[in-house]
C-alpha cells in the first residue's frame, strides 16, 4: 500500500477497466466496481461495492476510504445494482471528504465520446435496459435513460465537469480528464510511470 490515493469519477463504460489495469502495471492496489476474491485481508470484503464502502465510511467516521485501507486507486465506484443506487462520484460532500484526509488525492475523470459511451451502457447486460431507467440517477430522473437520446440529453457526466474550479486548478488534488489522446497525463497525475497508462486507448 502506498500513500498515494487515485480516485476515477468517470461512468460505467467510459474505460473504467482499461484505467484499472493500467494502474495495476504501476503498482498500485485497485478496487474496481467489487472487492474481488483475494484482493482484501482474509477476504473481510469479498464482494463488497466499492461504492457502498464509501458511504458506509464516510457517514460512520468520516473518511470515505477508510473501509479499504489495503487499496491505492479506485477506478469505477458507482453501484446500480441489488438495490443499490449510489454515484458517490457526484456527491461533493464525499469527494471532499477525501480531499480533505488524503490532501495528496488525486482525482481523474475518465471521458468517452457521448455516442459510444451512451451505445456501450445501452449494451452492457441490462444496464441501459432496466438499471438506469428503473432507479433516479444523478441527471437522469426515474423512468428516464432506458435510450439514446435520454443518456445523451442529460448524461450524469455533465455534472462531474462542472466541478469546482478550484479542483481543475489546485495541485491537490487534480481532476484530470482522461482524453483517448492525451491518456499520459494520468501518469503525471498518478505521480507514477507505465507503460501501460501511456498507451491505453479507450475501448
Amino acid at each position: 500500500m502506498s500513500d498515494l490515493k487515485v480516485i476515477n469519477l468517470g461512468l460505467p463504460k467510459s474505460g473504467t477497466t482499461t484505467l484499472g489495469e493500467a494502474l495495476k502495471r504501476a503498482d498500485l492496489r485497485v478496487a474496481d466496481w467489487r472487492i474481488r476474491q483475494g484482493q482484501s485481508e482474509g477476504d473481510h470484503l469479498r464482494r463488497q461495492f466499492v461504492g457502498k464502502l464509501m458511504y458506509e465510511g464516510y457517514f460512520e467516521t468520516g473518511d470515505p476510504l477508510g473501509k479499504m485501507p489495503e487499496f491505492d486507486a479506485f477506478t469505477e465506484i458507482d453501484i446500480v445494482r441489488n438495490g443499490l443506487n449510489l454515484w458517490p462520484q457526484t456527491d461533493w460532500g464525499l469527494l471532499d471528504a477525501i480531499r480533505t484526509r488524503y490532501p495528496g488525492a488525486k482525482f481523474i475523470l475518465t471521458h468517452r465520446d457521448a455516442a459510444a459511451l451512451s451505445d456501450s451502457m445501452g449494451r452492457w447486460s441490462n444496464l441501459g435496459r432496466t438499471r438506469l431507467p428503473n432507479n433516479a440517477v444523478p441527471g437522469l430522473p426515474e423512468g428516464f435513460g432506458g435510450n439514446d437520446r435520454d443518456r445523451m440529453l442529460r448524461r450524469p457526466i455533465l455534472l462531474l465537469l462542472r466541478a469546482p474550479r478550484s479542483w481543475l486548478c489546485a495541485p491537490k488534488p487534480r481532476l484530470i480528464r482522461a482524453l483517448p489522446t492525451g491518456t499520459s497525463a494520468i501518469s503525471t497525475c498518478a505521480g507514477r510511470t507505465s507503460p501501460a497508462v501511456t498507451a491505453m486507448r479507450r475501448i
